[in-house]
Parts: C-alpha cells; structure tokens; sequence
C-alpha cells in the first residue's frame, strides 16, 4: 500500500473510532473519570464485534505503538505520560491511555490476544465450540432454538450446526452474513453469553486470570516503562525550574543531562528497536566499577557521540534499583559481555585483550596517516570514518 493510501486509512479509522469533540475536550476530574470509562468501554466494544470496526481498530492499535515503539497496551500508558492532550488526542488509543495517566490508573489490557474468542482464528474457535459442546441461541424458522457445532468446513469459514432437533445447516464464522438470515459464530456466542470472552473460559473455566502476567519473567517490559523514572525526573525538574527559590547549580546540570540524553535516546529508539533491541532488558552489558552497566550497542546511523550520551543517560536507571527489580530487569546477574551472543575468548584477560588490540589499532591508524596525502576526497570520509570507530573503541576499553 502507498504511503497515502495507508494515511487515509488511518485517517479514516481515526474517525470511526473517536469519541465526540465535547466529551474529548471535558476537563474536570469527576468528568475524566467519566470519560476515561466511556472511552476504554468503547475501545473494547470496538475490539470484540465483528462487524469491521474490529480490523479498524487493529490496524490504529498497530499504528499507535508502532509510532511511539511500544509493545503492548500497557508500554504505551507509560509513553503517553509525556505526551500533550493535544499530541495523545491524535489516536483513540493513545487517548484512552492519556485518560489512565490523567486519573491516575493502569489498565492491562491485550484487546488483540488470540485467546479473545474476537480475535481467534476461526478453525481454532470452531475446535474449541465441538471440544466443549457449548450450546448457542439462535433464531431458526421463526423459533429460537438451541444448538451447538458438528463440523467445520473451509478451514473453519463455515461450520455445521446442529440443533436439539437434529435439524443441521451451515453458519458462517466470522464477518457479516446478509444471505442466509443467520447470525454468524461469533455473533452467536456473544449474544448467547455476553461475558464469555475468551477461549480459555470454554477450556478452562477454573482458571483465574492475571495470575500468569504477574510471575517474574512472564512479560516483557518495553522501553517506555523501563525508562519512565529518567522522564519522570526530567518533568519534575522542569516543574522546580519554575520556583527560583528551590533552584540551583546542581539541579541546572542534572536537568541538562537528563534533557539532552532524553533527546538522544528518543532519536535512538527507533533504530534500537529496528536493530531488535526491543526492551532494555535485550541490550549489551559492560564491566563498570564493580558491577555491570547497560550501554547502547554500535548502530547503524548513530554516531559514536550520540551512543556514548544514550550509554549514559540509561546508565542512570542504575540510580533507580527498586524500579529495576520492580520491572524485572537482569543488573548484577547479567551477562557480562560487551555484545549478546559473542562468547569470551579462552585464556584471554582484559588486559591481554587491550594489548591486542593497542597493537592493532596503531598499525591501523598509521596506514590511514600513509593514505591520507595520496587518496581522493572519497576515500578520505571512509577514512575519518576508521578514526571514528577507533575514537569509540577507545571510549569502550576505558569504560
């Protein structure tokens, strides 16, 4: 799909799915509240019919994290503290988040988990209605009757239902079905039972949820919540700025810091999560003092500079242990490694290693200081180039 195509779809979902202007625009906090309910009630509305709204808000719920580089619902409320109303208003999820943020509350939500019987694959949620034999209510020659599915066919499209009366006939699964008078599968299931939303509830009807996501480990914490505390402070500093009384030298250099290394790191993101460091946890460590240090990997596009300000800015989450361990995050027990994958030589120290690598690197620099009176402008970039990366090995071996 070409570039415009895509943003007048997104423009189109954008306005489907919105809420009115003068509820959106609502500021008092008893209102906010208010708003906050209707807007995450509508979303899941949205989210569980099947009548095209649900392939709508897909394709915006897509479209919001990937813009912001967030994994889930939950990454993106931590993201959207730091946006403006106007800036959140631009998306009805980012609103709906922005809304938590505002009242002061999380929402755990997946609205596109394939085990929400909307958002199952067809075949699967027809295996799951034969396995458990749940009845559906439907309307047949004029009578309502009860009747569960036999069979699947087309690759779970179509299904064969059966009644209490042995009559049979064929149901569609999903979408709108305007020829045969019937109600479609999963129109069939939400009006039998209105709160049977998941396919674990058929499944496994003793099993209480939210349990699994709280274990350590069991989720993946984005970049948006593992780097809250560094924003956090920067707002707050940002706010003291405005009361002389409170400031002074040293909030003036801890603000600059946090600024321009937030600066960096936002610019970075999105090569970080491209290269797949999706989530802090996935980034390289390195030996520091006495224990390991979270650093911003070599990548494509950034300059040595600006991965030596990202290093530090989120070597600063160290200062922040309780949040570390609260969002399960490896520090003192991670790999100590400068790179994920590459294994430590045998026998070889760091020291050792930097005598290798001293060696290697002056014979290097010397063979540009030879090219550099007999080469092409061209070739000269490349060539500032190595002394760009030697500069950053450098910066690397004494870290």
């Amino acid at each position: 799909m070409q570039q415009g195509g895509l943003a007048d779809v997104a423009e189109h979902v954008h306005g489907s799915l919105h809420l009115p202007e003068r509820l959106r625009r609502l500021t008092d906090e008893n209102a906010q509240a208010i708003i906050c309910s209707a807007a995450w009630g509508h979303l899941t509305r949205c989210c569980q019919f099947d009548d095209g709204t649900r392939q709508l808000a897909e394709i915006m719920y897509k479209d919001a994290l990937g813009k912001h580089g967030c994994l889930d619902m939950e990454d993106l409320q931590f993201e959207v503290e730091f946006l403006t109303r106007d800036k959140a208003s631009q998306s009805s999820f980012t609103f709906a988040c922005h809304l938590t943020s505002t009242i002061r509350i999380r929402v755990s939500w997946d609205p596109f988990d394939p085990d929400w019987i909307a958002s199952a694959a067809n075949a699967d949620l027809a295996q799951v209605m034969i396995d458990t034999q749940h009845l559906i209510h439907i309307q047949l020659k004029n009578e309502q009757k009860w009747a569960k599915v036999v069979e699947i066919r087309d690759e779970g499209k179509l299904v064969r239902v059966r009644t209490e009366n042995r009559e049979t006939f064929m149901m569609e699964t999903e979408g709108q079905d305007p020829t045969t008078g019937y109600p479609t599968l999963r129109e069939a299931i939400q009006r039998t039972s209105p709160t049977l939303v998941r396919l674990s509830q058929l499944t496994e009807p003793n099993r209480i949820y939210g349990t699994e996501e709280r274990k350590p480990g069991k989720r993946k914490i984005g970049w948006a919540q593992a780097i809250c505390p560094l924003r956090a402070r920067l707002q707050e500093l940002k706010t003291i700025n405005l009361l002389p009384e409170k400031w002074d030298d040293i909030l003036e250099d801890e603000l600059i810091e946090l600024k321009s290394g937030e600066q960096a790191c936002m610019a970075t993101r999105p090569r970080l999560i491209q290269a797949g460091y999706t989530i802090l946890d996935s980034i390289p460590r390195i030996q520091k003092g006495s224990g390991t240090r979270f650093y911003c990997p070599a990548l494509k596009g950034v300059d040595s500079k600006t991965q030596e300000r990202v290093s530090r800015w989120i070597q600063l989450l160290h200062t922040h242990p309780a949040h570390l361990h609260a969002i399960d995050t490896k520090d003192a027990s991670a790999p100590k490694q400068r790179d994920p994958g590459i294994k430590p030589l045998e026998g070889m120290t760091m020291s050792k290693l930097a005598d290798k690598y001293t060696v290697k690197r002056n014979k290097i620099r010397n063979q540009c200081t030879l090219l550099r009176g007999q080469v092409e402008n061209g070739v000269v970039f490349f060539l500032d180039k190595i002394e760009e990366t030697i500069r950053a090995c450098d910066n690397l071996l004494l870290t």
